[in-house]
């Protein structure tokens, strides 16, 4: 019913989940759950705390596809920058990678 009103209104947006919503839940879990890294362990326990809050949001939320492809690459972000996997991606050579990408999408 709830739906059937807003989009009556024209307000439907609203109510909808994007990506842009769950890079801010992303961002004040982590930042509420500093202090998590404060104590021995911590930021594995904050990393695996705030990945299963956005799935739990994601579901609540009704695990639509948008929704799912956010909380997965949020989910993906915060367990790299967890196994410090940012200063291994400065090796890669990411123009020559793209282009490897590209013949290879152009030749299939």
């Amino acid at each position: 019913e709830i739906r059937d009103n807003y989009s009556d209104a024209g307000g439907m947006h609203v109510l909808a989940v994007s990506g842009l919503h769950i890079g801010l839940i992303w961002m004040i879990l982590n930042k509420l759950l500093v202090f998590l890294t404060w104590i021995p362990g911590g930021k594995s326990s904050r990393t695996v705390l705030v990945i299963f809050l956005l799935w739990f949001y994601a579901t609540m939320s009704g695990l639509s596809p948008s929704v799912c492809r956010s909380v997965s690459m949020f989910s993906l972000i915060s367990f790299s920058s967890f196994i410090r996997l940012m200063r291994y991606l400065k090796a890669i050579n990411f123009p020559r990678l793209f282009g490897q990408i590209l013949i290879h999408t152009i030749y299939k």
